[in-house]
């Protein structure tokens, strides 16, 4: 290339970057194409385009393009470490794996790297491999606390007393970060392992204070020029904030999504059979839930997905521009922006579309997203033979299974009992809401009856969804499928009876949660 032309088409991956960093991805994009066209085979403005196309949420084609950047350039790190997190949004961690320790070859001491190739390992139950790169982890910075959480989640009883220590010692500190709720939790965790359970909740409840209070703070408050997929950045909103958007939530879906509503546009959307959505509450059992199923030869466990949001409900019509005023200033419902029968069919068929993504050809494929239990209404309407299971756990073992989880993103009134429990009978009046609106449209799975009889509530669930019994339903635990939920070990083993009213151990201190549970708090032990 003569040095005029290479001037320019830097010059046009400079100008790309820039707008790349303000989020104006269209004008990205026309600017880097500009130096393709001089330059096809430019490594860089390859992997500018790349990475446009992965903080657009078009994931395919930024792995595609990524994946060329590393063949163009094979010993520059960066390329292979976007390529990694691509994979992983896509499901396809065992590429990402191999991604992830190709930029670690070339700088071996990459802590962002290691991170996410110690988590991925994780997700795919390789725990040794996961616990070696944590290691690394803990050499390059002792303090690291993300590494020591994530040692102690792997298990708690393995911790060595100089990790323990190191946890000690941040907790003992006069000064606590805004990181060091999580030390607090992590030792939750290992006194719960040792039976203690009144130091484990001391330590928890500290540890939640302290993270409620940074949330708090914080309030979506993020770093600029964070570099993730569309959808996929953290959200830190503020508790109290949080709890009013899952107010405004219910309120606006029970008055749009009413029986009337429901009943004018049936029978209008997408016909596919393929979708098993499984929702509810989180910690609620789901994972489980969809262990079980993609342990059929039928199915595929695509995991929790954004796709719901992205071809559904997100600035769609009737969740934005429903209630339009008319000439006489009332507040008047409006008709969707095409003929109900294209509208929804033509919804439903961008959410399989995008779901064929996680397998071409499974016959079923689940979707776990919990949230999705708010968009019910919108999803029978654009995939009306889709299977709709909700995961049912006890109020207060699923109230205190979110309270003991930090979660990557959202869930902010978790780290709060009284907030916990607030969000929970939110939750259960919209439930109550789709049962009267929509009778028999949702299956329940009750995690107590799948623990106390698993054959027969297999059997049932697979009933459900339409399936033929296969035994390996049964022996689930041997799936070896990337989980990359809090629960991925516990559903690498047998079903196991201990979680089943877990709270009682701790039911002496949690007298905000069972105040806000009001009707779903449960009586006194039999």
């Amino acid at each position: 290339m003569d040095p005029g032309k290479r001037t320019l088409v830097e010059a046009y991956c400079a100008d790309a970057e820039k707008l790349l960093l303000q989020d104006r991805f269209h004008e990205a994009r026309k600017v880097v194409q500009q130096a393709l066209r001089l330059a096809p085979n430019h490594a860089a403005a390859v992997h500018i385009l790349g990475v446009i196309e992965m903080e657009s949420g078009n994931l395919e084609e930024a792995a595609r393009l990524i994946k060329r950047t590393t063949e163009l350039e094979p010993n520059v790190h960066d390329p292979f470490y976007f390529l990694g997190i691509t994979c992983a949004h896509l499901g396809r961690h065992e590429e990402a794996v191999e991604a992830f320790q190709a930029a670690l070859a070339l700088k071996p001491d990459l802590r962002i790297v290691l991170r996410q190739l110690s988590e991925t390992l994780e997700i795919l139950g390789r725990k040794d491999e996961a616990r070696a790169v944590i290691r690394r982890r803990l050499e390059l910075d002792d303090q690291d606390l993300s590494a020591l959480y994530q040692l102690v989640r792997l298990d708690p009883r393995g911790v060595s007393a100089g990790d323990r220590a190191r946890l000690d010692a941040v907790i003992a500190g006069e000064t606590p970060s805004d990181e060091s709720g999580v030390a607090w939790v992590a030792l939750a965790d290992i006194y719960e392992a040792e039976g203690e359970a009144d130091k484990a909740f001391l330590h928890l409840k500290r540890g939640n204070d302290m993270l409620h209070q940074a949330l708090t703070r914080i309030d979506s408050n993020l770093p600029s020029q964070m570099v993730t997929p569309l959808g996929k950045t953290p959200r830190r909103m503020a508790p109290l904030k949080a709890l009013e958007e899952v107010v405004r939530r219910t309120v606006q879906t029970e008055h749009i999504f009413d029986e009337a509503f429901l009943k004018r546009y049936a029978g209008m959307g997408y016909p596919s059979r393929v979708p098993i959505f499984i929702l509810g509450m989180p910690r609620s059992g789901s994972t489980l839930i969809e262990q079980i199923l993609s342990s059929h030869p039928r199915v595929h466990g695509a995991g929790e997905l954004d796709i719901v949001s992205n071809t559904m409900t997100e600035m769609r019509w009737p969740y934005v521009g429903y209630l339009q005023r008319g000439t006489d200033g009332t507040l008047m419902p409006s008709a969707p922006p095409k003929p109900g029968n294209r509208y929804f069919r033509e919804l439903g068929a961008a959410y399989v579309k995008a779901l064929r993504g996680h397998s071409a050809r499974a016959q079923h494929i689940t979707d776990k997203m919990p949230d999705n239990y708010f968009d019910i209404g919108m999803i029978h309407l654009c995939l009306p033979n889709a299977v709709i299971l909700h995961s049912v756990r006890d109020p207060v073992d699923t109230c205190l299974g979110c309270y003991k989880q930090i979660f990557a993103t959202g869930h902010e009134t978790s780290y709060d009992l009284t907030l916990t429990g607030k969000t929970y009978v939110l939750y259960r009046r919209l439930m109550e809401h789709w049962s009267r609106v929509l009778p028999g449209r949702v299956v329940d799975v009750v995690y107590e009856k799948l623990v106390a009889d698993p054959e027969t509530e297999i059997r049932r669930l697979l009933a459900a969804c339409g399936l033929p019994w296969d035994d390996a339903c049964l022996r689930f635990h041997e799936n070896q499928r990337s989980v990359s939920t809090a629960s991925s070990s516990q559903v690498r083993q047998p079903i196991f009876k201990s979680a089943v009213q877990r709270w009682r151990r701790y039911e002496q201190h949690l007298g905000p949660l069972l105040e806000a549970l009001g009707p779903y708090a449960p009586g006194p032990a039999g």
